[in-house]
């Protein structure tokens, strides 16, 4: 046998408490035969006004309650309907009519009055979604369209909850139906606007992409799926290192780090590879933007700036390249000797200098023309510059006038190249009567005291020293 613990009474008697004490007593001296005497009569009386009273009072907190729901229901656009599956009878709260647009003075709400409300195209899926509650027992919640005059749509979320007997027949169901239309247009503007700038993204050759903030791609266009070699489902929630090799990763996760610390734009250039094998050189870009509520990611935009990247090599390569012999010119000099000079100072790094111009110039050109001259040039370059290693330096200053720097080399290593490259004009070169062409050569090595301007003037004396003692002949 099973005793329950009765729990003390509180000190104070509540409308409650009075409440349930009186109809307890009344009921058991009903129950009982027993006759109350005018003084019982008296309190039993009283008690019952003040249970009387209560109820009341409850019975008015209750109207108020259900005067409120109906006001809140009535502005979150909310109806609450019931179906008696025994009786077969359908209520509807004047928000469903209001949602649906009927008269409910005129209208009795039926199962199949409420489905011929339902756009045609989601009747069926309506009534499946009832039916198939009914089998599962299970609550379903379902949005779908009504049909209403001239043609408008209106949008509506339901929700419903059965209640079965012991033997699982269904007995009455209820349900909310809410008014979303408002929800649903403004997310088919938003869905139709995201359509409008994925396509306009999507026709961009620029690649386009974002990033959460622990680097992993949200979305891109289809330039960048075409650059990974990806589809959007293989690339969407996955890293740099998954998707494109491990140094063109590094420099992406570089400039995203950076992006994301300093909260600022950030861009950069680099070589992309192609699937295909292909390079592109980039102009790359990354912007921070927030993504979710606080959450701050990445958005990338890379653009393809290889033909105008070559072309500006090309620019700088002419400025630093004589045009007629393509040899280095007095620009390319300027540097290089400043670079050696230091090297020789902090490494103690030997070269040597060795200037050269070629012999009677100026009459070839009065005699044969300029273009025999230019010729000359052209040939005694391509020639010389046979004779040298790839570590040395060969250079047009102007006119007729060439350098040499011959980088680790000492002087009597220098004496011997200045020797052959004497030698091999002296052979090889002709006009085209046949006289030869010479040069004469001025040679030294360079000392940690000089600048650019007294190893030049030195060794600029000792090639005029040769032409003084004669010409085609090198001094050093």
């Amino acid at each position: 046998m099973y005793y329950h613990r009765i729990k003390p009474m509180k000190k104070h008697l509540t409308p409650m408490s009075i409440t349930l004490l009186t109809f307890t007593l009344l009921i058991a001296f009903l129950l009982s035969g027993y006759s109350l005497s005018d003084f019982e009569k008296t309190i039993f009386a009283i008690f019952i006004s003040i249970a009387l009273g209560y109820l009341f009072h409850l019975k008015m907190n209750a109207e108020k309650m259900i005067v409120r729901l109906q006001k809140a229901a009535n502005i979150s656009k909310v109806g609450f309907w019931s179906l008696d599956l025994v009786k077969d009878e359908l209520y509807w709260s004047q928000e469903i009519f209001d949602i649906f647009e009927i008269d409910s003075k005129k209208f009795q709400p039926s199962y199949a009055s409420f489905l011929h409300a339902i756009h045609p195209d989601d009747r069926e899926l309506v009534n499946d979604a009832y039916t198939t509650s009914l089998k599962t027992k299970e609550n379903y919640s379902i949005q779908h369209r009504l049909l209403l005059s001239g043609g408008r749509i209106k949008w509506v979320k339901e929700e419903c909850e059965t209640e079965f007997d012991k033997s699982g027949k269904p007995l009455l169901s209820i349900g909310i139906i809410t008014d979303i239309t408002t929800e649903v247009e403004h997310l088919h503007a938003v869905e139709e606007s995201e359509s409008s700038l994925s396509s306009i993204i999507n026709s961009i050759d620029d690649i386009i992409f974002f990033k959460d903030k622990d680097f992993k791609y949200l979305g891109c266009n289809e330039a960048f799926l075409k650059f990974v070699g990806k589809t959007k489902e293989e690339m969407i929630g996955h890293y740099d290192y998954e998707l494109v090799s491990k140094d063109m990763s590094s420099v992406f996760r570089e400039m995203d780090i950076k992006t994301l610390e300093t909260n600022e734009v950030s861009s950069g250039y680099a070589w992309l590879t192609y699937p295909n094998g292909k390079k592109y050189y980039n102009l790359i870009k990354k912007i921070p933007f927030n993504y979710h509520e606080s959450d701050i990611g990445v958005l990338g935009i890379g653009r393809d700036i290889t033909a105008l990247h070559l072309s500006q090599q090309k620019i700088e390569l002419q400025s630093y390249v004589d045009d007629l012999t393509k040899l280095n010119n007095r620009k390319s000099y300027n540097e290089r000797v400043e670079e050696l000079l230091a090297l020789k100072k902090r490494y103690k790094t030997p070269f040597s200098m060795i200037i050269y111009d070629i012999d009677d110039f100026k009459y070839i050109n009065d005699t044969y023309g300029h273009k025999v001259g230019d010729n000359v040039l052209v040939k005694m370059s391509a020639l010389i510059k046979s004779l040298l290693r790839e570590s040395d330096y060969l250079f047009r200053l102007g006119g007729e006038e060439f350098v040499i720097l011959l980088t680790e080399t000492n002087l009597e290593n220098a004496k011997k190249v200045a020797l052959k490259v004497c030698k091999s004009v002296e052979e090889n070169l002709k006009t085209i009567t046949d006289n030869k062409i010479t040069i004469s050569v001025g040679v030294s090595e360079v000392n940690e005291s000089d600048t650019e301007d007294t190893i030049f003037k030195r060794v600029d004396d000792l090639l005029y020293k040769s032409k003084l003692s004669g010409k085609n002949r090198v001094s050093f």
